[in-house]
């Protein structure tokens, strides 16, 4: 692989990082080199791509499901507080009025009684008809697919830049010999029309150069158009 090769795909990258939403990408990281190398490319798509970090996201939240199941195996233990503040004399039914001070002496006369409640609560799963190891089971499968699915996708992810990255690279090179075929036929075209001005060649001459120069031209801007669409290719994994 050639180093201009190398060049061109380090500066599509730095195109596609720049135009890359800023919320997918961290402030903190260096701007990447302008020239990378293949490693390089499939390091920065799996640290980029979305696809990525949603399987991320979906593995953590398996494995806070499976924690919370793990829990349940474990005892229970609750604290309960109540007061409760009534008439020692429960013939007494006299209502008062709260937006007078006269309350807060009935709160503290020997009149009212006060009743305190504290109660632990100890509970443990003895036997759940094996509901309990199913679901953890089930959990424990969960986090499985997820790591799976993320590994899958990280492959293809790996497969699918290399592919890219390639692909951008050899239409680079044919657009190059397309360019260099197009100033050959171009050359080509001057001295047939220098040539036929001192009556050396004929017409058809010139007219074969200009088809030849007409249909390099056509095959560069195919070839241009194939960068284009690699370049594409290549900023959409990222």
């Amino acid at each position: 692989m050639s180093d201009k090769g190398n060049r061109l795909v380090g500066a599509v990258l730095v195109l596609c990082i720049s135009l890359f939403p800023l919320s997918v990408m961290a402030a903190a990281d260096p701007p990447p080199a302008a020239k990378l190398t293949m490693q390089e490319a499939v390091s920065l798509v799996l640290k980029r791509n979305r696809s990525i970090q949603q399987a991320v996201l979906t593995i953590d939240a398996a494995k806070a499901r499976r924690k919370e199941i793990s829990g349940s195996f474990l005892p229970q233990i609750s604290l309960q507080e109540s007061f409760f503040r009534q008439f020692a004399d429960s013939t007494k039914t006299k209502a008062y009025d709260f937006s007078t001070r006269t309350w807060k002496k009935v709160m503290t006369d020997d009149s009212w009684k006060s009743s305190y409640d504290t109660r632990v609560f100890f509970q443990m799963p003895l036997f759940t008809s094996g509901r309990l190891e199913a679901n953890y089971r089930q959990a424990a499968y969960s986090v499985a697919q997820t790591e799976a699915n993320l590994d899958k996708t990280r492959q293809s992810l790996i497969l699918d830049t290399i592919t890219a990255y390639l692909t951008l690279l050899q239409n680079y090179n044919s657009a190059a010999l397309a360019r260099q075929s197009v100033e050959q036929m171009q050359q080509h075209l001057r001295i047939a029309a220098l040539n036929y001005e001192q009556g050396m060649v004929a017409k058809s001459d010139v007219l074969r150069s200009e088809v030849e120069l007409a249909a390099a031209e056509q095959k560069l801007a195919k070839a241009e158009n194939s960068v284009n669409l690699a370049r594409t290719a290549l900023c959409n994994l990222m």
